[in-house]
């Protein structure tokens, strides 16, 4: 008969890492900082994944190529980083199973580029400069050139800069290395006049800074690992208020329970790591010797729990513990819990001698459908031309529940009861205030919300910038810009926020989205690229948010389909409309949507209707 030991054995609780990503994701968040879970210690295990992408974790991140396709064969759908610079060797896995790559090498570059071209792919890449530790990235002065390079490189696409500190050289991130780099990235954006979306300052252990509210401003990224997993910053050890730092346990058979002398007999040389042993005499002792030693973990890096227990040492198979001073007598087959270190947790991963066990939580259900929730199609409030809403035969060819909200304040209430049942809002009606009500129905966690926003017009006025209406400051509140009617409660950061077919800008407006942190595709360059180009990059711009809502005005499409009389001319066609949303619907993140400013008269309810067939999947064949 087959028979493996369970022990010795690293149990995680995955409830108990959800709870330290929710804790660090949200101390981040109000900073403006995003965090990528580090899974490489835990040697890329899926129920890790999952625990830091419920917990609000925007992106994955691991060193080992073949990590990231295993966590891609097991269902983990955020991005994913590849930490460690890829090798030449490397670059066409790189491509397949990375969404995003760390870079410092032209050489590398350039192979990835090959590869991204082949696969039809456009591959993101983080380039990065030593501020100091000495360990990848080209010098500060060096980094210009390699970002123009990388821009130049066919199926290559740049998205940031960042740095990595403490782990080679152990130079911990301060004021003047962090400071050097916003600089940097402040000069890429002026020389190359685009946005970073990711100024990636490094580890756990530029936490500190963040938790002392000392990490500059433009910072908006972190890799954590150790921090999640361990509940601590790594710059000198701190404890992170609030986070577990149990949520891994080593548990160890006792195998031998002695009394027997503390110093060993006979002449002392080297023992078999080559070392000299230092070993106190302390007279008789209560031993024990239990089933684990180097070959398993590293040994100075774990700590019993039970107090009155001290590591004498370890051979490569067995732990010597004196427990003289401990009030509990152990037998032979009796196990011992220990907390680990990250070099412990590390090497006892990756060893094959130590079984590894998961406490999970519950899992949440997936979305059930879409609810079409019908509004009143007037922006005044009391919405006196409520009864002009299209008739039940419209919607009843959807084959989706409908309900009806009869007032604006009813709105969000109705989106927060579909998404505590697991069902995803769809809104119609006549004003883009409706959209705002929406946003003020999405529950914490606004920070992982990406909004894309398709319309003529920006609405991201104030009411000191020019707006005559409510409706022209719609996206400014939802930015938490500009309070319409009461405080948005969770607004939407500006950098997770697109917005398409632009063609009517107030003066205001333009520089006030000029220094936002909107990303903006005017109808010029859906022109230029065509609109499946746009969806792609408006995609990859968001890549790191977890959840999608679309705020679609009938607006944005030229009046042809609306017959609108009091919209600019040359829009969106009714069919960049449906190539658009089919696009959203196929990217799997959609959580909520609302399609808004659709004229009273039937040739815009009818396309309006077309339109909201693609955004639920319909498809030619289906």
């Amino acid at each position: 008969m087959n028979f493996t030991s369970p022990y010795p054995e690293i149990t995680g609780d995955t409830e108990k890492l959800r709870h330290n990503a929710e804790i660090l994701t949200e101390l981040a968040a109000n900073r403006g900082v995003e965090i990528a879970g580090v899974v490489k210690c835990c040697c890329g295990a899926p129920e890790v994944a999952h625990a830091f992408t419920a917990g609000g974790c925007l992106q994955i991140a691991d060193s080992r190529i073949q990590n990231l396709r295993r966590l891609r064969q097991c269902g983990i759908n955020c991005p994913l980083w590849l930490l460690r610079i890829p090798m030449p060797s490397e670059a066409e896995e790189t491509v397949r199973y990375a969404d995003l790559s760390l870079n410092s090498s032209g050489e590398v570059l350039e192979l990835l580029s090959q590869a991204a071209v082949k696969a039809g792919k456009i591959h993101q890449v983080l380039l990065m400069t030593d501020l100091g530790d000495r360990r990848e990235g080209v010098q500060p002065g060096e980094l210009e050139n390699l970002f123009r390079y990388a821009e130049s490189l066919p199926g290559i696409y740049p998205a940031g800069i960042g740095t990595n500190l403490t782990c080679y050289g152990g130079i911990i991130p301060d004021e003047e290395n962090m400071g050097l780099l916003v600089e940097l990235a402040r000069k890429l954006e002026r020389d190359l006049k685009r946005k970073l979306r990711y100024v990636s300052a490094g580890n756990s252990s530029a936490l500190k800074m963040l938790l002392e509210g000392r990490l500059p401003a433009g910072l908006n990224h972190l890799r954590c690992g150790e921090s999640l997993l361990l509940g601590r910053e790594t710059c000198n050890g701190g404890k992170i208020p609030n986070m577990f730092y149990d949520a891994f346990t080593l548990t160890a058979e006792v195998i031998e329970s002695t009394v027997k002398p503390s110093f060993p007999a006979g002449t002392m040389q080297l023992n078999a790591f080559g070392e000299k042993p230092q070993i106190p005499d302390l007279g008789i002792r209560n031993h024990l010797l239990l089933g684990i030693g180097r070959a398993d973990v590293n040994c100075d890096g774990i700590t019993p729990r039970r107090e009155g227990i001290r590591i004498l040492g370890a051979s490569s198979d067995h732990l010597i513990a004196d427990v003289e001073d401990c009030s509990l007598h152990f037998n032979v087959g009796d196990t011992l819990d220990f907390d680990l270190e990250y070099s412990s947790l590390l090497s006892g991963m990756i060893s094959p001698y130590v079984s590894k066990r998961w406490l999970s939580p519950e899992e949440t259900p997936d979305f059930k459908g879409w609810k079409i929730l019908r509004t009143p199609f007037s922006s005044d409030e009391a919405f006196s031309s409520f009864c002009r809403l299209p008739a039940d035969p419209l919607f009843s060819a959807f084959a989706h529940p409908c309900g009806t909200c009869d007032s604006l304040s009813s709105v969000a209430p109705e989106v927060k009861n579909c998404l505590e049942q697991q069902i995803r809002p769809l809104l119609w009606g006549g004003s883009h205030r409706v959209a705002l009500e929406l946003a003020r129905g999405l529950p914490s966690g606004a920070h992982r919300c990406g909004w894309i926003m398709f319309s003529a017009y920006s609405d991201f006025n104030t009411g000191e910038s020019g707006a005559i209406t409510p409706e022209g400051m719609t996206l400014s509140a939802i930015c938490g810009k500009t309070v319409i009617s009461e405080t948005l409660e969770h607004p939407i950061p500006e950098r997770n926020v697109v917005l398409i077919g632009v063609r009517s800008i107030e003066p205001q407006e333009r520089s006030r989205l000029q220094h936002s942190d909107i990303q903006v595709f005017t109808m010029e360059e859906i022109d230029r690229y065509c609109i499946s180009e746009i969806m792609e990059r408006a995609l990859k711009y968001l890549n790191g948010v977890n959840s999608l809502v679309v705020d679609f005005s009938m607006s944005v499409l030229d009046p042809e389909y609306t017959t609108s009389q009091d919209v600019p001319p040359c829009g969106l066609t009714l069919r960049e409309g449906f190539c658009a949303l089919e696009i959203l619907s196929d990217s799997g993140k959609l959580t909520g949507a609302a399609l808004t400013e659709i004229p009273d008269n039937e040739t815009a309810q009818k396309n309006a209707a077309a339109l909201t067939r693609s955004l639920l999947g319909n498809k030619i064949l289906r």
